[in-house]
């Protein structure tokens, strides 16, 4: 068994599975909750990481009125269930009661990218997110990790060193 996780190829298998299981695990967690943890700056979240309704979402925001002080980022953790919008009716803060927002999103294979303006005068808020099914992270993982741990090794070719003491019969 010692000689199964010999090479690289074997243990990057090994983490890449593992990977793929808690990417699983976090995909099955999704469905109907909403978890992330954000970096919090007096009141501003320069910078979010969730998991809503099957999609992994990393979302950039800017508040205009004040700049983020980076040196008092505190990590937090939310936990919550999800409302009854969409994904993107959720990220574009389509139904967050602003004033006025001024939205733009894509879908491109199921990845959603997008940002939201809040053009309000009194807190102007840029957002900027992108969104990934977890299928289209956890399926390619999955197969990445079954093919190094599957696939045999190549051989190495050792090459034979020439010894300069034996005489080449001449």
């Amino acid at each position: 068994m010692g000689d199964y996780f010999r090479g690289w190829r074997r243990k990057v298998g090994v983490v890449t599975l593992l990977l793929a299981c808690v990417l699983a695990a976090a995909w099955i967690r999704s469905i109907g909750r909403e978890e992330g943890v954000y970096f919090d700056s007096k009141g501003q979240t320069p910078l979010m990481l969730c998991s809503r309704n099957h999609f992994l979402t990393i979302i950039f925001s800017r508040h205009f009125t004040r700049p983020v002080v980076f040196t008092q980022l505190k990590l937090r953790w939310f936990d919550q269930t999800c409302s009854e919008e969409t994904n993107e009716e959720y990220w574009t803060l389509a139904n967050a009661g602003f004033t006025s927002v001024v939205t733009n999103a894509w879908t491109l294979s199921g990845m959603m990218i997008g940002s939201a303006f809040d053009t309000s005068i009194s807190n102007p808020l840029k957002r900027w997110f992108i969104s990934f099914p977890y299928w289209l992270i956890t399926i390619p993982l999955t197969f990445v990790s079954a093919y190094l741990l599957v696939s045999k090794p190549k051989s190495s070719t050792l090459k034979k060193p020439i010894d300069p003491d034996v005489s080449d019969g001449t």
